[in-house]
């Protein structure tokens, strides 16, 4: 053995041959050094302007939402203090949240996702970025909470709950269940 540096031919025989995890690792290692394709443009939006968000949403099911608003509701996180809603769509910007009850807009607040059909949780602190009445019913309402300081963490599971939500399996599912529910049939959950 000369030299005795771990390189060449014969090294990457032995860790073949000693590990069959290798050709594994190699595989992920390359891939992961492969650079990512540049991001495709957005879309525009549906009366033709340029879509400015940041960040590609996309719709969710069975998520609800608390926002504790105004300081100390966001400090002791005072469940009688929160409004309760439902999320629209999610990107790691923020959400979209159907509530019963028209946000400030400006608003700082603690928002709190849940995915219960998941067990799992996002929470961060947000701002009320815009609100507004669900035309034809008074008692609806819509408003996008933009994200303020993402744990890098939620980030990265938001960006596999698009991968998820925007799956083919998973459209497949939701339309087989909207058809289902058409027909009167109701999915256990």
């Amino acid at each position: 053995m000369s030299g005795g540096g771990q390189s060449g031919p014969w090294f990457e025989d032995f860790l073949k041959a000693s590990a069959p995890w290798y050709g594994e690792f190699a595989q992920a290692n390359a891939a992961a050094a492969t650079p990512a394709p540049p991001k495709p443009a957005s879309t525009p939006l549906p009366d033709g302007r340029p879509n400015r968000r940041a960040h590609d949403r996309f719709a969710v099911d069975e998520a609800d939402a608390w926002l504790h608003v105004g300081a100390v509701a966001r400090l002791l996180k005072l469940a009688r203090s929160a409004v309760q809603g439902r999320v629209a769509d999610l990107s790691v910007g923020g959400a979209m949240v159907l509530t019963g009850t028209k946000l400030e807009v400006g608003a700082r607040c603690r928002i709190r996702i849940l995915f219960e059909k998941f067990r799992d949780v996002i929470e961060s602190g947000g701002e009320v970025r815009w609100s507004r009445q669900v035309p034809r019913k008074d008692s609806a309402f819509v408003a996008g909470v933009h994200f303020v300081r993402l744990a890098p963490p939620l980030g990265r599971k938001i960006a596999l709950m698009r991968e998820y939500f925007t799956s083919m399996q998973y459209r497949e599912i939701r339309e087989l269940r909207r058809r289902e529910e058409e027909r009167g049939f109701k999915f256990p959950s």
